[in-house]
């Protein structure tokens, strides 16, 4: 399912470059939107439901809210049969538009909640180490005792407490 969220988020992707405008709003909103009532997925992929009846119903439920590229992208997904792929589709376009605009996103967990100087210097020491614009999501485990792990482009960075009295546990029972 990622392969086809990844084609037709490329094909999105393709359009809005070629417009210069950036779909990942919109995209979000009808994600949220649908996950608040998974039936409508169901629906709108049902072939007990005519294309056209289905069609119709994304036009009531989205024209005013969405773009027409957006609102197009929706019929096309569920024309071929692919509303089910959605959220995949929106994850793909998002990583795509963030890879283009040289931004990432980092997900921070920390033992404690960070303050605002932490968390500025974290966040520019991060973009330092990048060459990228990162936007920090934030989240709290007091399990890891102290410090942070840093989840960032596919890498995981850890310097919790935790993570270091692990590694001092193993180099100590080598011994």
């Amino acid at each position: 399912m990622a392969d086809i969220g990844r084609e037709y988020a490329a094909a999105l992707f393709s359009c809005a470059r070629e417009t210069g405008e950036r779909f990942s709003d919109e995209l979000c909103a009808i994600e949220a939107l649908l996950a608040d009532d998974p039936q409508y997925i169901a629906l709108l992929s049902s072939p007990a439901v005519a294309l056209s009846e289905r069609e119709a119903l994304i036009e009531k439920a989205f024209s005013d809210a969405v773009s027409p590229t957006v609102l197009h992208f929706l019929q096309v997904l569920c024309a071929h049969g692919h509303m089910h792929a959605f959220s995949d589709c929106v994850r793909e376009y998002c990583a795509l538009e963030q890879a283009a605009e040289r931004e990432l996103t980092a997900k921070v967990v920390s033992a404690a909640p960070l303050t605002k100087e932490q968390k500025e210097r974290l966040c520019r020491r991060l973009s330092e180490k990048s060459g990228r614009t990162v936007t920090p999501e934030y989240a709290v485990d007091p399990s890891l005792v102290g410090g942070v792990i840093v989840y960032m482009d596919g890498k995981i960075m850890d310097g919790s407490l935790a993570h270091r009295l692990q590694n001092l546990k193993e180099a100590i029972e080598t011994v």
